[in-house]
């Protein structure tokens, strides 16, 4: 019998795997893998970056580079950043978030999108993107507050409203929008739809079924039931905020 601990690397590289193919296939594909990932698409791509993304900006990162395709429409030059390198991506800046390789006030807007949970010092990290930031820019944060370990070891912390103010202040940046994406039916969604994406698509001739039912019956819906009983208040799945310097 294989042990939790191979199975559980196995559903990580099945799911990275999944991630990639469908970021590759482009937008309309990749914002439908989860409902956490829809709801997220939802208040960022279609109305925070219209918004506030603009002229220089910086990914603080940006890992697979989902929004690659999506910056470049609002966007006149964009940085994408990561700790790592990947060949499949679009990054073209390796480098640390708690010491960015920018001269002060060096962009319009930063965006960091279910990053912070990964970073050892968010405080650190905020106040490095405050000071590359213009004076007048805008940060995009998405952060998690109900979620499944991941990314282990490098999972540090999850987030409130309340946090999230305490670190913008401490940043000297204005919140000037601030919002849960979801609640608790949003966070059980999230975990049937990767359970049931990972578990069948290794079957190659059965992925197009597969990801329609996960796009129409479990993504979409979730996100539709949990408006009605999510319960966002009490048990936010995760925030999106837009701070100003």
């Amino acid at each position: 019998m294989p042990s939790k601990k191979n199975t559980n690397q196995k559903r990580k590289k099945l799911r990275g795997e999944i991630q990639s193919t469908l970021i590759a296939m482009g937008v309309e594909h990749w914002k439908h893998f989860s409902p956490v990932i829809l709801s997220n698409w939802q208040i960022v791509v279609e109305t925070l970056i219209p918004q506030y993304c603009k002229e220089k900006v910086l990914d603080t990162g940006c890992g697979d580079a989902p929004y690659f395709e999506v910056l470049q429409k609002y966007c006149s030059n964009q940085f994408m950043l990561d700790h790592t390198y990947n060949t499949d991506s679009d990054i073209n800046i390796v480098g640390d978030l708690l010491h960015l390789p920018f001269i002060e006030n060096s962009f319009e807007t930063c965006i960091s999108l279910q990053v912070l949970e990964h970073v050892k010092n968010p405080f650190q990290a905020i106040d490095e993107i405050a000071r590359v930031l213009k004076v007048g820019g805008h940060l995009i944060l998405s952060v998690p507050h109900l979620s499944r370990l991941h990314e282990i070891p490098h999972d540090y912390f999850r987030y409130t409203e309340y946090g999230l103010k305490e670190l913008m202040k401490n940043a000297g940046l204005e919140i000037v929008f601030l919002e849960s994406t979801g609640g608790l039916f949003l966070f059980l969604g999230h975990q049937l739809s990767l359970y049931f994406m990972t578990s069948l698509w290794s079957v190659k001739f059965v992925r197009k079924p597969v990801f329609w039912i996960n796009k129409n019956l479990i993504t979409k819906l979730s996100i539709q039931v949990d408006k009605w009983i999510g319960h966002r208040k009490l048990f936010p799945q995760g925030y999106v905020l837009v701070a100003k310097k």
